[in-house]
């Protein structure tokens, strides 16, 4: 391993035969917490051992978590404050970077590096989170005087306990923020997936009570919860609230739901609601269709194809009929009431009648049950008989 702070280098394998063990160590203390709080001071420590002139690790943390830390220094190891420190080599990442080294190649003496916070964000689960000292990676390690490589006698982690005490405290799954699907429904109709689309927990010392469940949004008329608000006492079971969708328009729909509440880490939680509206898709042929024959031949037939293809917001076509509307008697239409699903489609049948020459045109109608609307197609048929 290659150490460098300064103009100090000292190059070392950490493997070799020549590593020494000194009773020098690092502690992190452990605090306890809550979220929605700034913690308490959480200090870093040296024990001094051997001789020991510089060194470097890092700190690791769930920042997600956690947030990002606040830095301060103390000056009390070599009297020299420009010379130990904590830094923030990348606290997206989750990493405090601790470097002590002396230019003059003094030892070290034992004593606080330093200390750091965390503002706890509000949405953050109760319980343990480590505080993890990493000395291997990123060039880190510990040198003597001599430019060896030294192995620490003990690298002792931190860690922050998140507890809620003295207040109604919030959980749920999932949990705040996250976008909860209630599938999809035909307009008109309800999708109700589950009875338990949320499940709330008390996790403080007092009474959770939610007081309101107020659903906004663009589709807010088209999402609904049976939940009325609701108590947990302290320690008491969870409860379920129930969500459901009845579009009243075809495609994505969305809005979001709060459950108001009276706790101290998430007094607000918000979460997305998503659904689809389902509508049919009936593809009618643009036509005309064209028949021809002979009297003295059978009479002249052709198909009408519907079709109800997968738009992504597609359902099953019911009560799909066709029937002969203005024009010649001498057309005909046979075939239905049916049902097209998603996918699928259905042949109609129409005729012309050959028993006497001359041409005909007749209008046939289609129709089918469709929530949005129209649910109606034509097209034209032309029929020429000769003899």
């Amino acid at each position: 391993m290659k150490f460098t702070i300064g103009k100090l280098v000292a190059i070392a394998t950490l493997a070799s035969a020549s590593a020494l063990l000194h009773a020098q160590e690092v502690t992190v203390a452990d605090v306890a917490g809550s979220p929605g709080v700034t913690t308490p001071a959480i200090n870093v420590d040296y024990v001094a051992g051997g001789s020991v002139v510089g060194f470097q690790f890092d700190i690791l943390f769930d920042q997600a978590s956690l947030g990002a830390p606040t830095l301060s220094c103390n000056s009390n190891l070599n009297n020299d404050a420009a010379n130990c420190g904590l830094t923030c080599s990348n606290p997206s990442a989750g990493v405090i970077r601790v470097i002590c080294a002396d230019l003059d190649l003094s030892v070290q003496t034992s004593g606080s590096i330093g200390s750091f916070t965390f503002d706890i964000p509000g949405g953050t689960p109760v319980g343990l989170y480590n505080l993890e000292i990493d000395a291997v990676n990123n060039g880190a390690g510990f040198s003597d005087s001599g430019g060896a490589s030294v192995a620490p006698s003990a690298l002792n982690d931190g860690s922050v306990t998140l507890e809620i005490t003295g207040s109604a405290g919030y959980d749920s799954t999932p949990a705040p923020g996250e976008t909860i699907n209630l599938g999809s429904a035909v307009v008109g109709q309800t999708s109700d997936t589950a009875t338990d689309d949320i499940v709330v927990s008390e996790i403080g010392d007092q009474q959770l009570e939610i007081t309101a469940l107020p659903i906004t949004g663009v589709d807010s008329g088209d999402f609904a919860t049976s939940t009325a608000p609701f108590n947990i006492a302290d320690g008491g079971a969870d409860v379920d609230v129930d969500l459901s969708c009845s579009p009243t328009s075809r495609g994505d729909l969305t809005a979001s739901i709060e459950l108001t509440n009276n706790s101290s880490n998430v007094p607000n939680p918000q979460y997305t609601l998503e659904c689809a509206g389902l509508s049919p898709n009936v593809q009618v042929p643009a036509g005309p269709v064209n028949l021809t024959g002979l009297t003295v031949d059978p009479d002249p037939t052709a198909n009408i194809n519907l079709t109800n293809p997968q738009d992504g917001f597609a359902s099953d076509a019911t009560n799909v009929t066709a029937t002969a509307g203005a024009g010649d008697t001498e057309i005909t239409v046979s075939g239905g009431p049916t049902t097209i699903p998603v996918n699928d489609s259905f042949d109609f049948i129409v005729s012309c009648d050959s028993t006497a020459d001359g041409s005909f045109t007749r209008t046939i109608d289609f129709a089918w049950d469709d929530p949005v609307g129209p649910g109606t197609a034509s097209i034209e048929v032309n029929c020429t008989i000769s003899d």
